[in-house]
């Protein structure tokens, strides 16, 4: 994986998007015709050259089985335990993170639900 120049822990979506293309079966002519940009636009995202629009970004998650998220900074500073099958995939990160995120906010509406009564 990428090492992100926001942030060493989270990749950027380019670096996501980078990734997940170079394991595609599909050939990058593929992609980017079931994304719906050309292969120029495509190259030039890949390389850092573009600045795509999020329907662009969606359309090539799509295609390659990945989905957006956004994330709240705070679950960025969540310490959870990475089980080393998953340290080489970023995407799994950003599960547990939502997964954590949700569970604690659950957690808080239990507790409140709970003082209510």
């Amino acid at each position: 994986m990428h090492t992100s120049t926001l942030s060493s822990e989270a990749p950027s979506i380019r670096e996501v998007l980078q990734d997940a293309v170079a394991q595609s079966d599909m050939p990058i002519v593929e992609i980017a015709e079931k994304s719906g940009v050309s292969r120029k636009a495509l190259y030039s995202l890949l390389k850092g050259d573009a600045d795509p629009r999020l329907s662009t970004i969606d359309a090539l998650a799509h295609t390659l089985g990945l989905s957006i998220a956004v994330v709240p900074k705070a679950a960025e500073q969540l310490q959870l335990h990475r089980p080393a099958a998953l340290e080489a995939s970023g995407h799994s990160k950003i599960r547990r993170l939502l997964n954590a995120h949700e569970e604690k906010a659950k957690a808080n509406h239990g507790a409140k639900a709970a003082k209510e009564v």
